[in-house]
């Protein structure tokens, strides 16, 4: 029998938890296959809270350059577009635009927002609001 790599059991078993709260909060993926290739695709890009070995917030966002915000700001729906979507995925900047957040616990995103600022530090961080009328955008430290 083969040794188990623990920390690729580890990521594996995050990546299921990922998934299925991405799955029962967020309406982007449809079908398993899609649920487990937008985790893979995003791993790097997703911030989660856990509690008790239960996760209970995720965030996921894109490094983008201040066109990109601009075009965001301007059409938040462009995001809906997989072809759009990719092409504002290649315009990276040091603003960090999340475009998918949920939480059972509100207060984990005012905590979350400053931990970011102290550790990733991004020039800005924005999101939409959850039904795209409001664009949301507060200074980092650059």
């Amino acid at each position: 029998m083969g040794q188990i790599d623990g920390f690729k059991h580890l990521m594996t078993q995050i990546k299921k938890k990922l998934a299925l709260y991405i799955f029962q909060h967020f309406e982007i993926v449809k079908t398993i296959k899609e649920l487990y290739g937008f985790v893979d695709y995003f791993f790097e890009r997703i911030i989660y809270a856990s509690k008790d070995d239960e996760i209970i917030g995720v965030a996921v966002y894109l490094w983008l350059n201040d066109d990109a915000l601009s075009l965001i700001r301007d059409k938040p729906l462009i995001l809906a577009s997989v072809e759009e979507f990719k092409k504002i995925e290649e315009m990276k900047g040091d603003n960090m635009h999340f475009f998918g957040v949920a939480t059972r616990e509100p207060k984990l995103i005012l905590k979350g927002i400053k931990q970011i600022i102290k550790d990733k530090k991004p020039r800005t961080i924005s999101w939409l609001n959850q039904d795209m009328s409001r664009f949301v955008c507060f200074k980092g430290v650059r």
